[in-house]
């Protein structure tokens, strides 16, 4: 099933590279707060947070609405099906830095915004989970009762090509269908979200609780294990599962921005002391160019 994975995510770039909107630029940004940021470099992790504890919790009625309306040969008629119940983990960037709206929502005050190096960082997913059920990549907005759009004719492409594309063989047709629509859901509910969401301009890494529990079945490494059991804490009055992710700061993040919202004159200098001690005298510490009221 890796190989199958890898492959989609494969078509969906040049489905996406056809219209023009396949993103190509080297970084992608986290925003955050500075309590956040130093846990993320103290402990050399990222955290990814299952989706349903997410501020996005309606995509997958948005979802199954759309699998209604999206009209191609070979939908099922229960669209529910088509749509993946476990849980998946998420980790959240933008394609856009220093955006005003990303300061307006994260960050209160003390926001700060992390540079990532976008193929580092799908690598660092990809590797460790071995392609396994994961998925990443630009965010597909779209108007769920358009008769027509870009995003939804790129949606039904995306289908027509995997259903073209893959090669599956079993004993039964019925099964052939569930993988590969298994598969299709799975990007749809995880990289499709509603119009109105647009101008995060979110480019999205997406595990689902199959890969990472292949991944705990084939890993002797304890550190691993540990990290990738799941963990809990308190949000927006849930409980939120999450997982976390290993990783190199130093390698991975290439700057930090301070937000237009921290006005302390000693934000750039005590930033670039904890870095420094850190050593990670590599990763540049910027201000925001904005101004907020």
């Amino acid at each position: 099933m890796a190989d199958k994975i890898k492959w989609f995510n494969e078509i969906i770039a040049t489905v996406l590279d056809k219209n023009k909107i396949f993103y190509r630029e080297k970084y992608v940004y986290h925003y955050t707060n500075l309590s956040s940021l130093i846990s993320i470099i103290d402990n050399k992790e990222l955290w990814l947070s299952e989706r349903s504890c997410m501020n996005d919790i309606n995509d997958e009625d948005f979802v199954k609405r759309l699998f209604k309306r999206l009209s191609y040969d070979y939908v099922f008629k229960d669209p529910s099906f088509l749509i993946n119940a476990e849980h998946q983990y998420l980790f959240s960037t933008s394609k856009e830095k220093d955006s005003i709206h990303q300061w307006s929502y994260y960050g209160d005050g003390d926001g700060v915004c992390i540079e990532f190096d976008r193929e580092k960082l799908i690598n660092l997913f990809g590797e460790l989970f071995e392609w396994e059920g994961y998925y990443y990549g630009s965010i597909l907005y779209t108007k769920e009762f358009e008769t027509d759009s870009i995003e939804k004719n790129i949606i039904i492409d995306i289908v027509k090509k995997f259903n073209e594309s893959l090669n599956i063989k079993t004993d039964n047709i019925e099964e052939d269908q569930n993988i590969q629509y298994l598969i299709v859901s799975e990007y749809l509910y995880s990289l499709v979200k509603q119009y109105g969401h647009h101008c995060e301009q979110e480019y999205r890494f997406l595990i689902t609780d199959e890969g990472i529990q292949t991944k705990l079945k084939n890993c002797d490494n304890p550190k691993i294990k540990k990290a990738l059991k799941t963990s809990f804490r308190s949000k927006s009055n849930l409980v939120a599962p999450f997982i976390k992710i290993p990783f190199d700061p130093k390698s991975l993040i290439t700057s930090i921005m301070i937000g237009p919202n921290n006005h302390d004159k000693n934000a750039y200098a005590t930033l670039r002391f904890y870095l420094d001690s850190k050593k990670l005298q590599n990763i540049e510490v910027t201000k925001s160019s904005l101004n907020t009221r």
